[in-house]
């Protein structure tokens, strides 16, 4: 704000500037306004009224306003009587009402579908185009200058008003009918809809263009030259050259106020196509934006909970939906396809999901897949490759720290990743190593913290160490003052001679713990306690341990212990024991924790939470009882040794609520009634971190997880309607399903195999010997889908699918491969007899499925183990074998028990080049043809009846399609090409010879051999191509 004094003088300055003067009786007037207001768009608003003023000016044609606001109308009053009210009045409502702007052309463009402003510039006379002159707007904004600035919005220059105050006059002066304001919004959507676009809009003619002109009909139709405004503009190819974003940034914000509800939903909000552009072309947050504005605008409950579904998907799917905007229809069919029944306008959006989405991205799922919005879980936050071990709220509770192999900073209220933190680069050198001039090697470090002075503290089973920040040595502690053998926890203050030392004997089932240390520079006299001692000051000298309180006689000839929790105090160099204030706990208290409370009491500052193995129990003075909570029967919280628990606590919703984070499900109780309320299967993997909190006025659970993803969780929701995802918790290996039965699967995995309905999207059980630890190494599924045969643990099991139940077993060790032979009849296992590095012995043995009788058995040399090809007839056998020095081909006829041939695969222009064959492929169509691969990107047919080597391939990878004709060249470094078997030359460069660095990659033909998939695991994507013509 401008002194009066100074203002006047800025005025005098610009109209010297423009050669110009006022009146001693003008500037009396100035000055009498200024002393009003001084503000700087005042004195630009004065000096625009004054420089028109002339000397001999009438005096109430020299009035000021006397604040911004009249002055405003004043300068609006004076543009529509110079160029035409409703001209100016409808121009100004359109820049008032768009939501960015607009820019000069489409401004034109909606003067141009105005007909109310055409009838009044085109009273007298017929255009040949009905449209806007562009000089009538080039005036009206040359009237107004300095006051409509030009903004970049949306990629394109747009008018808007340059400051709020004349965005407030407008809106006053020129909606204060809210018919006009509708039809305002409504006009522009028609617009951004473009109804109008190459179709000739009606208009009527004006009685006096009637009789000027003398027509007869009372209404026309006129072409108005508006573009047309899809989602997505394309070239006569049809390539994409760029999003409409001013279509999708205005459309939705003009029907929702235009109160067009069926076109919003429609056209934006419900519409795949819509959703995808926006999605691809601003981000997420502005997206998930138009759905919480249609929230607030609208008030149809059932629409606003639609609405609310889908937003929530989109949060759900935003680490995902950052990076690969194509994965939109795939993450909402995933997660919204439970509500789809119930809800109308989630089912339409689906099905375009399932129609356009195709386009975009080829998978569509067409079971529920992932966490569905409208239960607890808010968002999902994916970016860590790995698991995420560390996690940390700022102290604004605005942005959340996590750490993997990197530190990830979020967004705690938007779910949005803010930076990506890289600390330790080995190019740069940004780490500082701790070399080993005092470690042992291979010395286990057990934890490692910052003391209160910055140095870096760690120790091992039986040593502390303090290094500097810069990685200079300072001291090794290893005499614990009475100690037993091994470290578990050490306490650190201020003084790092006032440490305290917490040791074990190391011995299974022993929870006796010894806490040593010192006080200054004298030794404190040894305490045993059992379990667990924690400290609730800095000075460490007050804090509770557990100890044993008695025995028990059950009356059945059992005992049982007790266990207290009692306070202890540090004072005169020993460690005193003090009240009790939690008895009579039937298991030893593992784990303590100190929580503080939010209400600040001067005497009890604190929450103290002990842990058993089946119950939590949990002491506040303030509170005055202790509350006992238990975990549901059959969970157990087992530790591995005293001062240690699996599980992660937190008080939330202002201690009104206790969570457990326990293996890969949260346990919440209600304090007050000390009933578990809701159980929550949250991750794949185990729970590692948990925080509570409030954000937004909304209590926040935070949890992250082994799985590599963190979830935050609202509280306010955890008892609303969640539908549970089927899944296993150990990662597939392989998916085997049988030919005539494609409705099932049996699932692959490590630990067990799993049967899955691909009808229904159910798990139907699980198949496994050996509950407590079996290792699943090789699985086959009958084509009739009844018998499932795997070597589990060095046994070969036969499962019957119907009943789940073994019918035979047998003990194979070293299987390294097992294949059906005989049309299903037999099995053949593949023995790895002996693996040493002199010697390498295969014994390849065939088995009867009736009753894993041996029906024939043959033991070989080999150079390396590689696995046997079967071929098309189900009963010859190729094994590769190591003869006289050389790999041989090695014919086995598994029906009638011989070996037919034994020959070496020599082609005949060089007979003397020993070839090493790094595999087999049968020959998908030819019964005694074989593929030979001498490398990654070579291969050789050979006729195994006759022995006789048919042709060479070059640039093939092994990959052939299911009748023999056609195979794939995919090397790692780039390129896919599809190539003919009988000739070897390329048909189909479907990826050029590209280099995109060294990946692995997968391809394949379907099995109906239209389409060729490749996978780049570089990249992380998968593409589909036709065969016939090659296209992605």
């Amino acid at each position: 704000m401008f002194r009066p004094e100074l203002a006047q003088e800025v005025i005098g300055k610009w109209l010297h500037d423009d050669g110009r003067t006022l009146t001693s009786r003008q500037l009396d007037i100035v000055s009498r306004a200024l002393t009003n207001c001084t503000l700087p768009l005042f004195v630009k608003l004065v000096f625009a009224t004054v420089s028109r003023w002339k000397s001999y000016s009438k005096p109430q044609d020299t009035i000021l306003s006397q604040s911004v606001h009249e002055s405003i109308h004043v300068l609006l009053e004076r543009t529509e009587n110079q160029h035409g009210k409703l001209l100016v009045s409808h121009a100004l409502s359109y820049i008032t009402a768009a939501r960015s702007g607009l820019s000069d052309s489409e401004l034109e463009d909606l003067i141009s579908l105005d007909d109310r402003v055409l009838d009044d510039v085109y009273q007298y006379h017929l255009p040949p185009v009905r449209r806007i002159p562009p000089l009538l707007w080039s005036r009206i904004r040359a009237g107004l200058p300095g006051y409509l600035s030009e903004q970049s919005a949306d990629s394109v220059i747009v008018l808007n008003w340059y400051h709020v105050q004349f965005r407030s006059v407008a809106t006053e002066r020129y909606f204060k009918n809210l018919n006009h304001l509708q039809s305002t919004h409504s006009a522009i959507a028609d617009y951004f809809m473009g109804v109008w676009a190459g179709i000739p809009k009606p208009f009527q003619y004006t009685e006096i263009q009637k009789q000027r002109f003398g027509l007869i009909e009372n209404e026309g139709f006129a072409d108005r030259k508006v573009p047309k405004q899809p989602n997505v503009f394309h070239i006569k190819d049809g390539k994409q050259i760029r999003f409409n974003t001013r279509k999708l940034n205005e459309l939705p914000y003009h029907l929702l106020r235009a109160k067009r509800v069926k076109e919003l939903t429609e056209w934006c909000l419900f519409n795949f196509d819509f959703l995808y552009a926006k999605i691809s072309s601003f981000p997420l947050q502005s997206v998930i934006a138009d759905f919480e504005d249609a929230m607030d605008f609208l008030a149809d409950p059932d629409l606003i909970r639609q609405l609310s579904l889908v937003a929530d998907a989109l949060r759900l799917s935003a680490s995902i939906l950052n990076k690969y905007t194509s994965m939109l229809a795939y993450e909402l069919s995933g997660r919204l396809l439970p509500l789809a029944p119930t809800n109308a306008h989630i089912r339409r959006l689906l099905i375009s999901c399932d129609i356009e989405g195709s386009v975009v991205n080829c998978f569509v799922p067409t079971h529920h897949s992932f966490h569905s919005p409208g239960g607890p879980l808010k968002y999902s936050l994916e970016e860590h490759l790995f698991a995420v071990f560390g996690m940390r709220v700022t102290s604004d509770r605005k942005l959340l720290v996590t750490v993997s192999n990197q530190f990830i900073v979020w967004e705690i209220a938007t779910g949005d990743l803010a930076r990506i933190v890289i600390v330790v680069s080995l190019i740069t050198g940004d780490f500082v190593s701790i070399e080993n001039e005092v470690l042992t090697e291979q010395m286990q470090i057990v934890a490692v913290e910052f003391t209160t002075e910055g140095d870096v503290l760690f120790w091992s089973n039986d040593e502390v160490f303090v290094y500097s920040k810069d990685g200079r040595f300072q001291e090794a502690i290893v005499d614990f003052r009475g100690g037993v053998k091994k470290l578990l926890h050490v306490f650190t203050t201020s003084l790092r001679r006032s440490m305290r030392f917490v040791t074990w004997s190391g011995e299974n089932d022993d929870w006796k713990i010894t806490v040593t240390g010192y006080d200054g520079i004298k030794a404190l006299k040894p305490l045993i306690c059992s379990g667990s001692v924690v400290f609730v000051n800095s000075e460490l000298t007050s804090g509770y341990c557990s100890i044993e309180a008695g025995e028990i006689d059950n009356g059945d000839g059992t005992i049982e212990k007790r266990y207290s929790i009692v306070r202890v105090k540090v004072q005169n160099s020993k460690i005193d024991i003090g009240d009790t204030v939690i008895d009579q706990i039937e298991e030893v208290v593992n784990s303590m924790q100190i929580f503080g409370t939010s209400k600040k009491s001067p005497e009890s500052h604190h929450w103290l939470i002990g842990v058993t193995v089946s119950v939590f129990v949990l002491f506040n003075k303030e509170v005055g009882k202790v509350v006992r909570l238990s975990l549901p029967v059959g969970i157990r919280n087992t530790p591995i040794r005293p001062m240690h628990t699996s599980a992660t606590i937190a008080l939330a919703r202002n201690e009104s609520l206790f969570v457990v984070g326990l293996r890969k499900s949260l346990y919440i109780w209600e304090m007050d009634s000390q009933q578990l309320l809701q159980t929550v299967d949250a991750h794949f993997g185990r729970i590692l971190n948990l925080a509570a909190l409030h954000v937004g006025g909304q209590p926040i659970l935070i949890t992250s997880s082994i799985d590599h993803c963190i979830k935050i969780w609202n509280l306010e929701n955890i008892f609303e309607k969640s539908y549970s995802v089927p899944m296993l918790e150990q990662p597939i290996d392989k998916i085997l399903i049988p030919v005539e039965r494609p409705t099932i699967a049996v699932i692959h995995t490590r630990k067990f195999l799993a049967i899955w309905s691909l009808k229904d999207h159910r798990h139907l059980g699980i198949l496994v010997a050996n509950v407590h630890g079996a290792v699943v190494t090789h699985s086959l599924l009958t084509s009739s889908g009844n018998f499932v045969v795997c070597v589990e643990s060095d046994t070969l099991l036969v499962w019957q699918l119907r009943t789940q139940s073994v019918s035979l077993r047998l003990n194979t060790p070293n299987v390294f491969q097992i294949v059906f032979l005989e049309e299903e009849a037999k099995i053949g296992v593949l023995y790895k007899q002996l693996d040493t590095p002199e010697q390498k012995i295969c014994r390849f043995v065939v088995y009867d499925l009736s009753d894993l009788s041996v029906t024939f058995s043959y033991e070989f040399q080999c150079r390396m183990f590689r696995e046997c090809a079967v071929l098309k007839d189900t009963t010859t056998v190729i094994c590769i074998v190591l003869f006289k020095g050389h790999d041989s081909i090695l014919v086995i006829d598994v029906s009638e028990g011989l070996i037919r041939h034994r020959f070496r695969p020599r082609q005949t222009k060089n007979k003397l080049k020993d070839v090493i064959v790094h595999r087999l492929i049968a020959h998908p169509s030819v019964a005694h043809h074989i593929i030979v691969m001498e490398g990654e990107s070579k291969g050789s047919v050979w006729d195994t009846a006759q022995r006789r080597f048919l042709r060479s391939i070059g640039g093939f990878s092994g990959i052939c399609s299911s009748d023999g004709k056609l195979g794939l060249h995919a090397p790692s470094k780039g390129g896919l090409h599809i190539i003919d078997l009988k000739t070897g030359n390329v048909l189909k460069m479907l990826i050029g010879n590209v280099t995109e660095g060294v990946h692995d990659v997968r391809a394949s033909f379907t099995l109906d051999g239209r389409h060729v998939l490749y996978y780049h695991y570089g990249h992380r994507t998968l593409r589909a191509f036709r065969v016939s013509d090659g296209p992605l």
